[in-house]
């Protein structure tokens, strides 16, 4: 009771309300805007936002790094851990923490050894 789940496109259209913990998990690997996608879900996270990205970890890249993928149709991006948390910080989240987490697996981009986990709060 009084736990709610959505599935939408909150970079086209942001969800209604507020929610204690706003959860998405490798759909800002996939996103054409991740400064939008990251703005979308901060306005309706009124206490944790948690997103993990399967894709890599790459600390050294100081912009996104977005590249379209006309086989799978759809954007595969490299998330910069800095910029990823100004734009939190901007957003009006007391603490955002950006890191790796470490896996081991194939994926059909490539093998993994690190993800990138993002939580923010309020």
């Amino acid at each position: 009771p009084g736990v709610k789940f959505f599935s939408a496109d909150v970079i086209e259209t942001p969800p209604d309300g507020y929610y204690d913990l706003v959860f998405s998990h490798g759909v800002i690997d996939h996103v054409y805007d991740i400064t939008a996608f990251l703005k979308n879900l901060a306005s309706v996270t009124s206490k944790h936002l948690y997103i993990s990205s399967y894709r890599g970890w790459f600390p050294q890249l100081r912009e996104h790094v977005y590249e379209w993928s006309e086989s799978v149709t759809c954007y595969i991006n490299q998330i910069s851990p800095k910029e990823a948390k100004a734009s939190l910080l901007d957003l009006g989240f007391h603490s955002a923490e950006i890191f790796p987490v470490r896996v081991d697996h194939e994926t059909r981009y490539g093998h993994v050894y690190l993800e990138t986990a993002i939580i923010a709060s309020r």
